[in-house]
């Protein structure tokens, strides 16, 4: 599911979306989508512009996930709870 919102968004089109588009890609509620950019963008997965928004756009971070350049422990480190950002 997660990877599903990072792909909509993501290359080749590099989309900044609502989370009610997102969710209308996926096919999933807007109310659970939320949840899940919230988290993403928690992650460093995702970046928020609340500028006449919000829209969610994929980071350099999330690229690296959908295109598996990533480390497990890169990911792991990744998570809501971390101590300190990914380098």
């Amino acid at each position: 599911m997660d990877v599903a919102i990072l792909e909509v968004v993501g290359p080749p089109l590099g989309l900044e979306l609502n989370r009610g588009a997102i969710a209308r890609n996926i096919d999933y509620s807007p109310d659970y989508v939320g949840r899940r950019t919230d988290l993403l963008v928690s992650c460093g997965l995702l970046h928020i512009d609340e500028n006449g928004g919000p829209y969610y756009s994929i980071t350099d971070t999330g690229e690296k996930v959908l295109n598996r350049d990533i480390s497990a422990d890169d990911l792991e480190a990744l998570g809501p709870d971390r101590e300190s950002d990914v380098g």
